[in-house]
């Protein structure tokens, strides 16, 4: 990035907002909207944020009055900036002030390439507009919405895992923090378990890779520019991803006679690029096949393949 816009003076900005002289309650209101676009989307033209401002508001807001206002938000320290895009790539035109985008300072403090793979990962995608009422709910970069899933979600820790509401809240909220900033929640979420020393049965695990995996398709996500996995696909055509692989019964055989390394083949899953819905189905499988019968025996290199193809495993599987 070239260069950040510059804070301007307090008595600047008092300056400009007489100027621009809106209603304290509706210059409230626009603070309110930007930092709802910050916290849903990340990154939002600011188009579509007077787009939106103006559906859900009749007559709130000229477009005029519009830029005027950013230009000062743009002036002012908050978690959020107003930037072009010749602020954000070194080649790039000068461009109109309605041109510009609201973005979340996550995605440029640390690393640029944070913006620039969000900018990849919400091309082509429509823009989920919420009801005003709800949209203004995550004004608070707290919130964490009430569903179904988050629900589950807490009864599990609650009364499988015996954890108190508060401590449950917390967690969940990690989740929902995972779930939206990391590109492999379930290894990410993974690690927190291991962190915070929460340990599960086998049941319990195949239980929470299932609500896990609820969570993560109905939470909305900035990469998906406010949609949730679940409701992009349906929005495509409700042709949804394949969410599941299953072990045929020749490579279960071989990973309960301990021919093919369960540990081994886990680790490749969680590194793989598969769906995180498909990473987890086939985790649960491996746990449900290793809590039954492991031996892990290794299979020599002379041995049939355990697939079933009749030739020796360097020749098939070992290659």
């Amino acid at each position: 990035m070239s260069r950040f816009p510059r804070i301007y003076a307090e008595s600047t900005i008092t300056r400009m907002n007489k100027k621009l002289a809106l209603p304290q309650e509706t210059m409230s209101l626009l603070y309110d909207y930007f930092e709802t676009f910050a916290n849903l989307y990340q990154l939002l033209p600011l188009k579509d944020a007077y787009k939106i401002i103006s559906r859900q508001n009749k007559g709130l807001i000229t477009l005029d009055e519009f830029i005027a206002f950013s230009e000062i938000a743009r002036h002012e320290k908050h978690y959020y900036y107003i930037l072009a895009k010749d602020e954000l790539y070194l080649d790039a035109p000068k461009e109109e002030p309605i041109d510009r985008e609201l973005v979340h300072s996550c995605l440029v403090d640390i690393d640029y390439e944070d913006y620039y793979n969000m900018v990849k990962h919400q091309a082509g995608k429509p823009l989920k507009i919420l009801p005003k009422q709800e949209l203004l709910k995550y004004k608070d970069d707290m919130y964490i919405a009430d569903t179904p899933y988050v629900r589950a979600m807490m009864n599990f820790l609650c009364t499988r895992l015996q954890l108190s509401a508060q401590r449950a809240e917390d967690i969940i909220s990690d989740f929902i923090l995972i779930i939206t900033c990391d590109d492999r929640p379930f290894d990410a979420v993974s690690k927190m378990l291991d962190r915070v020393k929460l340990k599960m049965t086998e049941s319990q695990l195949e239980d929470f890779i299932k609500l896990f995996t609820d969570l993560n398709n109905n939470t909305r996500l900035p990469q998906n520019r406010g949609f949730t996995p679940h409701e992009l696909s349906t929005n495509r055509g409700g042709q949804e991803v394949i969410d599941s692989i299953s072990f045929g019964p020749n490579i279960t055989a071989a990973f309960k006679s301990g021919e093919a390394d369960i540990e081994e083949y886990r680790k490749e899953i969680l590194m793989s690029e598969l769906p995180e819905k498909v990473k987890m189905d086939m985790l649960r499988q491996l746990s449900q096949i290793e809590g039954k019968n492991t031996t892990q025996k290794k299979v020599g290199r002379n041995d049939p393949c355990h697939c079933g193809s009749g030739k020796k495993y360097k020749k098939c599987c070992g290659k």
